[in-house]
C-alpha cells in the first residue's frame, strides 16, 4: 500500500516533507486506533529537512509533474476556496508526495514504539509529576481520545529517507480539512487508485462515520459544540468550516459560553 501526501513542487525534486499521522480510537496497540496518513500541507514551517526524493514512487511522481500546470492548480485552489467561502492563511501544496510502503512501514513502526510507551499501565503515574495543579482538569480520561504524531522526513546516513519525530499531540488537528482536500486532489489531478490517504481498510465513508461516532455519538449534532479560542481567527480555521459542514455541529469561541443555572 502506498500513501499520498502533499508536498510543494520544488526545482530538481528538492523538497521539504512534514507529515502527520492521525489516530482515533482503534489502531494503536491497546488503543485500537485507525492510523491514517493524511495530507499535511505546506502550512508547516517547522523542523523538516531538505532532501532529494528519488525513491518516492518515481513513475507516479513523473506522471504528476508532466501533467501539472499552474492553471490546473489554480482551478483546484478556486474549488477549495469556494467550498467554504474562505481562503486559508497558509500556502497549499501543489502536489501530494507519494510514499512507498517501505517508508510507510518505518513511520508506522515509530508510531507503534511511541504508542507502546503511552499505553503502558504505569504511564499516567510516570507522567504525573510533569503537571502542576493549574493544568489539571476534572473527569480526565484514562488516555487521550485522539493522538497525532508529526514526523519530518530526513536524509539518513546512507542517503535513505528516515522519519524523525517532531511532536506528539493529544488533540485532533485538520482531520476533516485534510480528508476533504485529499478528495479535491483526486478531483483535479490524476491520482492513481493504488495510492490512498487512508489505511486499515478505511473508506472515505467509514472514516467520516468513525469520527462522527466519536465526536457526536448518539447526541443531537445541534447540541455538540467545537470550542476554541477565537476559532475564526485561527490560521487553520478551514478545518472548523469542514467539521461543521460534515457533522452539522456548532463552532464557538470559549468567550461565547455563559452559565445559566446549572447549564
Amino acid at each position: 500500500m502506498y500513501a499520498a501526501l502533499p508536498l510543494p513542487l520544488c526545482a530538481k525534486g528538492l523538497s521539504v516533507a512534514h507529515i502527520s499521522f492521525h489516530a482515533t480510537p482503534g489502531t494503536l496497540p491497546a488503543l485500537n486506533f485507525p492510523i491514517s496518513i493524511f495530507y499535511f500541507l505546506s502550512l508547516s514551517l517547522s523542523l523538516s529537512l531538505f532532501f532529494y526524493l528519488p525513491h518516492m514512487i518515481p513513475y507516479i511522481r513523473d506522471q504528476y509533474n508532466r501533467e501539472f500546470t499552474q492553471e490546473r492548480y489554480q482551478v483546484f485552489l478556486n474549488d477549495l476556496h469556494s467550498q467554504f467561502d474562505h481562503v486559508p492563511g497558509f500556502r497549499i501544496a501543489e502536489t501530494p508526495v507519494f510514499i512507498p510502503s517501505s517508508l510507510k512501514n518505518k513511520i508506522f513502526d515509530a508510531c507503534y514504539q511511541i504508542s507502546d510507551v503511552i499505553t503502558r499501565a504505569d504511564f499516567r503515574q510516570l507522567s504525573e509529576p510533569s503537571l502542576t495543579d493549574q493544568y489539571r482538569v476534572p473527569n480526565e480520561d484514562a488516555h487521550t481520545t485522539f493522538l497525532q504524531m508529526d514526523f519530518g522526513l530526513c536524509e539518513g546516513v546512507h542517503g535513505e529517507i528516515t522519519p524523525k519525530l517532531i511532536e506528539v499531540q493529544g488533540f485532533p488537528s485538520l482531520y476533516f480539512y485534510q480528508h476533504f482536500v485529499a478528495g479535491l486532489y483526486r478531483k483535479h489531478f490524476n491520482i492513481p487508485t493504488e495510492v490512498s490517504h487512508l489505511f486499515n481498510g478505511f473508506t472515505p465513508e467509514s472514516y467520516v462515520e468513525l469520527l462522527k461516532n466519536i465526536i457526536v455519538g448518539n447526541e443531537d449534532p445541534a447540541e455538540v459544540v467545537l470550542i476554541d479560542i477565537e476559532p475564526f481567527k485561527q490560521n487553520t480555521q478551514i478545518d472548523f468550516h469542514a467539521t461543521r459542514r460534515v457533522l452539522g455541529m456548532h463552532v464557538a469561541c470559549v468567550t461565547d459560553l455563559y452559565k445559566k443555572g446549572n447549564k
